[in-house]
């Protein structure tokens, strides 16, 4: 069931970063989305988990410094890691099946931020309770997931009534395909690789924002 507290829903365009360790430490990663942000990118989701906690932290605090100053501030979460989103004032905690169950993470976290959770065709209701809204992958073939069969996007609508949750569409997104996941339900997509490890991820976020 949503929650009773009104918290943050993610934007139309959310970017995850890559998870690589090395981009991470060395400055690419800061760098391609400050570009990302300053072209407009709505949303960010921040998931390094190679990294340890100290290193993620300093990363994290970059990255919404450069959210900040955004003259829109856009929406800006990370992946676990429920104990440091207080501390990095998140919009929302993003969790996966490896992750603290959602209602489980709800008792930890100020009642403000929102939870989100990485859900696929076949998750029980249960498996995302405490959520306030869904990732549903893989919706296209992906190289995140190798041997994980597309979905396609009629499932979009159907998650969306079952949950009563807003949803994303995630797994390998081509421009043009935020229309098409919003008319099928979604309030919007989650792109992984096509934005910040591209050569210019400020023109590849416009590209997916095009009407």
């Amino acid at each position: 069931m949503p929650g009773t507290t009104a918290r943050p829903t993610p934007p139309a365009l959310v970017a995850l970063t890559p998870g690589d360790a090395e981009a991470a430490l060395d400055g690419r990663l800061e760098r391609a989305v400050a570009r990302a942000l300053e072209a407009g990118l709505p949303g960010l989701l921040v998931r390094e988990p190679l990294l340890e906690d100290g290193p993620f932290l300093k990363l994290a605090s970059r990255l919404r410094e450069h959210a900040e100053r955004c003259a829109v501030r856009p929406w800006f979460a990370i992946h676990d890691r429920v104990h440091l989103a207080a501390e990095l004032g998140v919009n929302a905690v993003h969790l996966g099946g490896g992750s603290l169950p959602p209602y489980v993470a709800r008792e930890q976290l100020p009642e403000a931020i929102a939870i989100g959770f990485s859900s696929h065709v076949d998750d029980a209701p249960a498996a995302w309770r405490g959520a306030d809204h869904l990732f549903l992958s893989p919706v296209r073939t992906t190289a995140s997931k190798p041997g994980a069969a597309a979905i396609g996007f009629e499932p979009l609508a159907e998650r969306a009534r079952a949950s009563g949750l807003p949803v994303l569409a995630l797994g390998g997104l081509v421009p043009g395909d935020l229309a098409r996941a919003r008319a099928h339900g979604a309030v919007g997509i989650a792109v992984l690789s096509g934005i910040l490890l591209e050569p210019d991820p400020g023109r590849a976020a416009l590209r997916y924002l095009a009407p």
